[in-house]
């Protein structure tokens, strides 16, 4: 059986410290003497030669030193085995670093004293706290070659599978920073002071399903669901905390963005703490309605593209171009490079509020979630004995979700105007199509509208 003095010796040092006040040490006996019965029942008194067999909730280790010239040298080098077993039993890529110590709630050990596990894995390296380890018996053997020290050192199981937990969480951490840092999201950042569950519990939004949600159809619904409503967002899945999660860097305020629509949804509980959002269904029905929402959802990877065309003519007529070769090369740039695909309609409208109005009345009959109107103007300019055509391009994208609207700056053909050499209106109709090419095409035009389409495109979440 221990005396206080036992006990004292083989304390940690932070806790030591404590034991000094008699209020405190009357509290830690306590609590340490009830586990300690507990624990002690289950063990043979022999567990220096035969180690005991780990229970349903609590795991043991054994640890033993060289001979030594002091009982305080023994047992530091008794209790740095035990806590390098159980750190290389919750990982093979992590050691043990015995002179750090943090305090953490939320752990069943009555001891504050946390040790830090160092991960080394071949490219990074972190920390992690390991918690909840306690010394439950002690033999001393002295010998003309010196002190020998055995520690009997136990961990619940609770204990243990949290830092297991943690371990775990700053390897899957590390994959999603590097994961994200490939994609050059524009304020991506990182301290090289924190570790990469911080990084990740401060600067990603994580959705973790419930046990209950934790299937094949839910995650792929899930995912529709989050591709369907924003077109840039990265995904990264993984297994976080345990559970199946779906972890999304928070550029342009995603977490609430996503909570918000979640809820419109009206399928989930959702239990919301910092960056975190925990999912359950609502009701039994719950999952078939979100499938069946998201198949209903407006496509943000859908544009439907509208527009007018503008002839000035040199006689002072207007002509209205019904061909509207802005918008084909429109969709051509989206497709090409945004891989967008564009909703297929015989409607055209004479101007933006009219689109506006309409789509909004007929918002079901719809697929696209961004609806384009362009503006396309072209007039015929002279300058010292010469003629050319130019033309000008702008539109204005419509979010049908959110109502926002997102005004372009204008493009323009020149310097790639098209040049006339005889200047009637028929000749303007016809270098006036050229001049519209010109002012579409990235290639000859440094000013075409890639450059206009991408400033807008940069700013949708």
């Amino acid at each position: 059986m221990f005396s206080l003095n036992n006990l004292i010796s083989i304390a940690p040092s932070e806790l030591q410290k404590c034991i000094g006040n008699k209020k405190n040490l009357l509290i830690l006996l306590f609590c340490f003497f009830k586990f300690l019965v507990f624990a002690q029942s289950r063990i043979p008194s022999n567990w220096d030669t035969k180690n005991p067999v780990d229970t349903e909730e609590y795991c043991y280790a054994v640890g033993f030193s060289e001979p030594c010239d002091s009982e305080r040298q023994a047992s530091s080098q008794a209790w740095r085995q035990i806590l390098s077993y159980f750190a290389n039993s919750i990982s093979t890529f992590v050691t043990v670093n015995t002179d750090t110590f943090v305090t953490e709630e939320g752990y069943e050990s009555d001891v504050l004293d946390a040790y830090t596990l160092s991960i080394e894995h071949s490219s990074w390296k972190s920390e992690v706290p390991l918690f909840g380890v306690k010394i439950i018996d002690k033999k001393i053997e002295k010998s003309s070659e010196g002190i020998v020290i055995k520690l009997l050192g136990c961990m619940s199981r609770k204990d243990f599978e949290k830092s297991r937990i943690a371990v775990q969480n700053e390897e899957t951490a590390e994959l999603a920073y590097t994961f994200y840092k490939s994609k050059n999201i524009p304020d991506f950042s990182y301290k090289n002071d924190e570790t990469y569950t911080k990084w990740l519990k401060s600067k990603c939004a994580i959705f973790e399903f419930s046990d209950k949600l934790n299937n094949e159809q839910t995650s792929a619904a899930f995912e529709k669901f989050l591709t369907k409503l924003y077109r840039n967002i990265s995904i990264y899945k993984c297994i976080f905390d345990n559970h199946s999660t779906f972890v999304v860097y928070n550029h342009n305020d995603y977490l609430n963005k996503i909570i918000s629509a979640l809820q419109k949804t009206d399928c989930f509980l959702i239990e919301h703490d910092g960056n975190s959002v925990i999912l359950s269904w609502k009701n039994k029905t719950s999952l078939s309605d979100f499938i069946s929402y998201c198949e209903n959802m407006k496509d943000s990877r859908m544009i439907a593209l509208f527009g007018v065309e503008t002839f000035y003519l040199p006689s002072g007529a207007i002509f209205k171009n019904t061909e509207n070769r802005t918008v084909i090369k429109f969709k051509d740039i989206l497709q090409k490079n945004y891989k967008l695909n564009t909703e297929n309609t015989s409607l055209s409208f004479e101007s933006y509020d009219d689109m506006k109005t309409y789509v909004k009345n007929h918002k079901k009959d719809f697929y696209a979630r961004y609806y384009i109107f362009c503006t396309t103007e072209t007039q015929c300019e002279e300058f010292d004995r010469k003629s050319w055509v130019n033309a000008n391009i702008s539109f204005v994208l419509l979010d049908i979700e959110t109502g926002e609207e997102y005004s372009s700056e204008v493009a323009s053909s020149m310097p790639m105007s098209a040049v006339i050499t005889l200047l009637s209106d028929e000749q303007v109709k016809i270098k006036s199509k050229i001049a519209i090419d010109n002012a579409c095409n990235p290639d000859k035009n440094p000013e075409s509208i890639l450059l206009i389409i991408q400033d807008i495109f940069n700013q949708l979440p």
